[in-house]
């Protein structure tokens, strides 16, 4: 598994092949898939973690790692870097041919005490789940593009999921995960207005944003 850290203060963010796990002041914020990405291609969800990783290549505090899918035909280029609260995430997309996709996420998996959320246009809190419920439920009701989504928690450090760019644009989305994974998911969601998002041959911007971690609320 390739592994690098990054540490500003009291966050540490550890990436993990194809997912960021993230510590404030030693205590872990994220849970089960942790922060990634996934597209749905073909009714198959393809995440980050399972992408094949090459060498981390890492400057000063700056991490850049490539994932190849074995599936279809496009790979993945992060970029992490240590911003002021958080860490600077940016994804691009490069595909090696005409590539039709479903929709697609960035998304930050908190662990399952975060009881609030809030979004450019909504608020609201994470229910508890049904014992053998497992299917993953949106609870916004507003899926006008936004550009931030925040969870917070009375004892826990607010987390935050922005979107730094009008373009591409994102549905900030709360999501309840299923009773088993037991987590709060920050998810920037891009859909396609009608039919299918194309990708043509090249590099494309997945998603340019920060994911944000301060005091306790």
């Amino acid at each position: 598994m390739l592994r690098r850290t990054l540490r500003s203060g009291p966050l540490t963010m550890l990436f993990e092949s194809g997912r960021l796990r993230l510590s404030y002041a030693g205590e872990e914020l994220t849970s089960f898939v942790h922060a990634y990405a996934s597209m749905l291609i073909a009714n198959l969800w393809n995440d980050s973690s399972a992408l094949q990783w090459d060498p981390v290549r890492r400057t000063g505090e700056r991490i850049e790692a490539t994932g190849h899918s074995r599936r279809f035909p496009f790979r993945q280029h992060w970029t992490l870097e240590l911003t002021e609260g958080g860490v600077a995430w940016r994804i691009e997309l490069e595909v090696d041919e005409p590539l039709d996709v479903q929709e697609y996420h960035a998304s930050v998996a908190l662990r399952g005490d975060y009881a609030r959320w809030q979004t450019d246009h909504e608020a609201g809190v994470f229910p508890s789940t049904e014992p053998g419920r497992e299917d993953w439920r949106h609870l916004n009701r507003d899926y006008a593009p936004g550009r931030f989504i925040r969870a917070v928690d009375s004892g826990l450090p607010a987390v935050s999921l922005c979107a730094d760019a009008e373009e591409p644009r994102f549905s900030m989305t709360p999501v309840n995960a299923g009773h088993s994974q037991g987590c709060r998911v920050l998810q920037a969601l891009r859909t396609a207005e009608a039919g299918l998002l194309h990708f043509t041959p090249g590099r494309h911007l997945y998603f340019a944003g920060r994911i944000l971690a301060g005091p306790k609320d």
